[in-house]
């Protein structure tokens, strides 16, 4: 199989997606070291969903169904909103354990 380039608008669109999401996060930690780690595949924190997650697992299992149904793109669509999801739950739960839960009574 040979290797396929994402096309430059596109990398340009999410380099510009990236800009935008750094300027308006301000001084808040940077989620990404760069650009090139979306590339290369280096996170500079854990990445959520965990690789080792069973949701991923079940994730990419029923892609992998979708694909063996239909088109590429729609089983790619699917995992990468899907495992994006999760991956905001599993933050979210990771971010929740720091804090106290303001609706609790203590």
């Amino acid at each position: 199989m040979s290797a396929r380039e994402v096309p430059a608008a596109v990398v340009a669109e999410a380099i510009a997606y990236v800009a935008q999401q750094e300027f308006s996060r301000g001084a808040w930690a940077r989620p990404r070291a760069t650009f090139g780690d979306l590339i290369t595949g280096d996170v500079p924190v854990p990445p959520y969903p965990r690789p080792d997650s069973p949701m991923l697992r079940f994730l990419m299992e029923h892609a992998q169904t979708l694909l063996d149904l239909g088109p590429l793109d729609e089983a790619l669509v699917w995992l990468a909103v899907h495992c994006w999801m999760e991956g905001h739950v599993e933050g979210f739960d990771r971010a929740s354990a720091l804090y106290t839960d303001p609706r609790s009574s203590d």
